[in-house]
């Protein structure tokens, strides 16, 4: 008996539903729950009240006005996007609803095509690790924003220890979010193709010519797996529908947020406490700056990976021997069929989801960055 999606994703999920960013039913993803909406809306309000309450109280000075305002607009950057992030999500929940009940429907009809293996006893302990990593990183930053920063404990000094720390870690689970799920897409493109490349050995045993029975129920066996192909990539075009303005509003959130931490560590304007050493502010900034680069590769090599496994359909299928004329011509309509319909994750159609999106990012900071040291050296 097949496991619902959602069994897979439940370590990850309380986590997610903590923080307000997964309002469905934890144990049947496909029921709406208006519970998780009002929770999920009440955590963002007060982070995001309290947060601006904190910026607008803080009493914290860079070395010059424009330091300052670049800090502070950072931070409202950051705030608008984890709220519009949320919000989008609460709005896009039933497509997403949508999207995790056609898997489990895909599940449970795959099952009777091809023994598939226990996936909650292979992959539940790695979503547990996974969840136990993002509690670790999300207290190790709050902790070290804390010690390094908060000078005093009251309303206001916490509400500008959230407006650091809030962002950050909706950023940090939405990215995660949505690896999962494109990864779960990724794992039943590579049952079609183990499938597929089972077929394809079949079929090297035989002779050129092969049985017409055989022959038949092979063809019958590929136009199930044709369709759960397609049925998989107009998937991938939902669940890109449901994170498109998410993921782009978190890249530039992390675009922003490294070239600020780069700049005030250049211009060593951060205000320190006296009984700290330099030290812990240098490991401090190097690991927001890791963890914002880290969320970005992490969501270019789960788009680029999935992408790369749906094409290999069609790899699998090109080594195909000629054995009947009612096979290749089945075989080249398949072929066809991938041709028109592909795997791809953009950030609402305005960039490309994948490696060549690193080469761009590295490339605008590194020119920055130089036009900074200019400035510098030219005072």
């Amino acid at each position: 008996m097949t496991q619902h999606v959602e069994e897979f994703l439940k370590p990850c999920t309380y986590l997610f539903k903590i923080f307000g960013i997964y309002s469905l039913d934890i144990n049947h993803a496909s029921r709406r729950n208006t519970v998780g909406v009002i929770w999920s809306l009440s955590i963002l309000l007060y982070s995001i009240t309290h947060s601006i309450y904190g910026i607008y109280g803080r009493k914290v000075h860079f070395k010059s006005l424009l330091l300052t305002i670049t800090d502070t607009m950072q931070l409202y950057i950051a705030l608008v996007n984890a709220a519009v992030s949320t919000l989008f999500l609460l709005l896009m929940r039933r497509k997403l609803s949508f999207f995790l009940q056609k898997l489990s429907n895909f599940d449970r009809s795959f099952a009777a095509l091809d023994a598939v293996a226990n996936v909650q006893k292979t992959y539940k302990p790695h979503v547990t690790s996974l969840t136990l990593m993002m509690i670790v990183t999300i207290c190790c930053y709050t902790w070290l924003d804390v010690i390094l920063y908060v000078k005093e404990f009251s309303f206001v000094f916490i509400g500008d220890v959230m407006a650091y720390c809030f962002p950050f870690i909706i950023a940090l689970l939405i990215i995660v979010q949505f690896c999962l799920m494109t990864l779960l897409l990724k794992r039943r493109f590579f049952w079609i193709n183990r499938k597929l490349v089972q077929i394809e050995k079949h079929l090297n045993k035989k002779s050129l010519v092969i049985d017409p029975l055989e022959s038949k129920k092979i063809i019958k066996i590929l136009e199930i797996l044709r369709h759960k192909h397609d049925r998989l990539c107009r998937l991938s075009v939902t669940l890109n529908k449901v994170y498109s303005l998410p993921l782009l509003m978190t890249t530039l959130q992390n675009f922003i947020i490294i070239i600020v931490t780069l700049f005030l560590h250049v211009e060593d304007s951060k205000p320190l406490k006296k009984d700290h050493s330099r030290v812990l502010y240098i490991i401090f900034d190097s690991m927001i700056i890791i963890y914002s680069c880290a969320e970005i590769v992490m969501m270019v090599k789960a788009c680029s990976t999935t992408r790369s496994e749906a094409k290999l359909t069609a790899t699998i299928l090109h080594r195909f021997q000629k054995t009947s004329q009612d096979m290749d011509h089945f075989v080249e309509f398949f072929s066809m069929q991938l041709m028109h319909s592909g795997v791809e994750f953009s950030a609402c159609k305005i960039f490309v989801i994948d490696e060549s999106l690193l080469f761009s990012m590295v490339g605008a900071i590194s020119t920055y960055l130089i036009i900074v040291l200019q400035l510098q050296l030219g005072d």
